[in-house]
């Protein structure tokens, strides 16, 4: 009998962990002569997994697919790398970035996909579901007082030039295990090429204070 409830309840915690967690993989696809790695999403309710896979595919994967329409014939490629920032029992967030290539180019280009989903449902969800910006001159405001700070690609600390200007407030975001989230924005809208696809984060405490919805709440 003891042997039997130790089982059950060895079951029960595995069952428990495998609802909890999501197993993100690389599903591999030859498109036109590139091997496109699309992340997809499984070890969730069924549900919820088709509609972030189904979401991926809509409109991260036909990022590099339009690229190789156009390009591809003139020896363009393209690519995908994925970076799981956090999954936990509720949210699922993934960094994407949707790498693109002219034959002859010095570099590649990339355009970054933030994405935070809500695991029970598969929705994604959008950054006023965390928090509220008042404008994207509030945004500017604050970075360049260092209240939020300004961040390269390699998570180097950077000032925000004087020509450069926060014009919008970016739609692709992440959600870091600590709560922090990260906004961010593509190659060249608030600087060089140097700098990569830049991001300005809203520190936990922030979030707390002026969250509509807490991350934990």
């Amino acid at each position: 009998m003891k042997k039997k409830l130790i089982a059950g309840l060895v079951l029960g915690l595995t069952v428990m962990a495998s609802t909890c967690f999501a197993h993100v993989f690389d599903r591999v696809e030859q498109y036109k002569g590139n091997e496109l790695k699309i992340p997809q999403v499984a070890g969730i309710e069924e549900k919820a997994a088709k509609q972030i896979n189904n979401y991926i595919v809509k409109n991260v994967a036909s990022d590099a697919k339009k690229f190789i329409d156009k390009h591809g014939a003139e020896g363009g490629t393209a690519w995908l790398y994925t970076t799981v920032v956090r999954d936990d029992e509720k949210y699922l967030s993934l960094r994407i970035a949707s790498a693109s290539y002219f034959k002859g180019a010095v570099h590649p280009n990339a355009y970054v996909f933030g994405l935070v989903f809500d695991k029970a449902t598969g929705k994604r969800l959008p950054l006023s579901y965390f928090v509220n910006i008042p404008s994207a001159a509030f945004l500017e405001e604050n970075v360049r007082n260092n209240v939020f700070k300004f961040y390269a690609s390699g998570d180097t600390l950077l000032e925000l030039e004087a020509s450069s200007h926060i014009t919008h407030i970016s739609e692709q975001y992440t959600l870091d295990a600590n709560d922090n989230l990260d906004l961010y924005y593509q190659q060249y809208e608030l600087g060089p090429y140097a700098i990569g696809s830049p991001y300005i984060r809203l520190d936990k405490l922030y979030v707390d204070r002026n969250g509509t919805v807490l991350p934990k709440g």
